[in-house]
């Protein structure tokens, strides 16, 4: 990992209140709804928190 980041984690979600480790696409017959990333890096003598939300999905043009 480098140097900095202390934690990387993928959450996945079908609706946004529950949320899972594990996508299993082919279980769920679908991709997640939802996908929050979060990363925590240390800042000199302090943890960092970063955390988004991804919306995953296939545009048709």
């Amino acid at each position: 990992m480098l140097t900095h980041v202390k934690s990387f984690q993928l959450k996945y979600s079908r609706t946004g209140t529950k949320w899972e480790d594990e996508w299993d696409s082919k279980l769920a017959k679908a991709i997640p709804r939802l996908i929050r990333i979060e990363l925590i890096v240390n800042s000199g003598k302090k943890e960092v928190r970063y955390e988004t939300l991804a919306f995953p999905g296939i545009l048709f043009k």
